[in-house]
């Protein structure tokens, strides 16, 4: 089992509609603390994220999208794309298990979005590179 440190909201995450139906767009600074790296983010006001990168089979589509909530996509969204690295991908995306946990996404859907940015994430993390 992996190990769950918290995540922390200081300021509350306010979207609005982004540039497609499945995107959302940050229109506060939204400030929250890992735990797990000990780093507290600002993600600022316009970064566009999406809800959560699902393949697009239509049953798995169906299962599975918008079962993560907006904050741990934003998060984990924000981690791998940010200019600089500020963590590992394995980093990022365990943030990602951490704010899904503490955001009160239930076990079995955290597992399985977990493990589609373990099986999936490669290419887009490496996209920034």
């Amino acid at each position: 089992m992996i190990y769950e440190y918290p995540v922390e909201q200081i300021t509350d995450l306010v979207t609005r509609p982004g540039s497609t139906p499945e995107t959302r767009v940050v229109s506060e600074p939204w400030t929250v603390k890992i735990h797990r790296i000990q780093r507290t983010f600002t993600i600022p006001t316009g970064f566009e994220f999406d809800l959560d990168s699902v393949p697009r089979l239509p049953l798995v589509y169906l299962l599975f999208k918008g079962r993560s909530g907006l904050r741990a996509p934003c998060l984990h969204d924000w981690l791998y794309r940010v200019d600089s690295p500020v963590c590992t991908r394995l980093e990022a995306d365990l943030a990602y298990w951490d704010a899904m946990r503490s955001f009160g996404v239930p076990l079995v859907w955290a597992a399985f979005h977990f493990l589609g940015v373990r099986i999936g994430g490669r290419r887009a993390w490496s996209k920034r590179q």
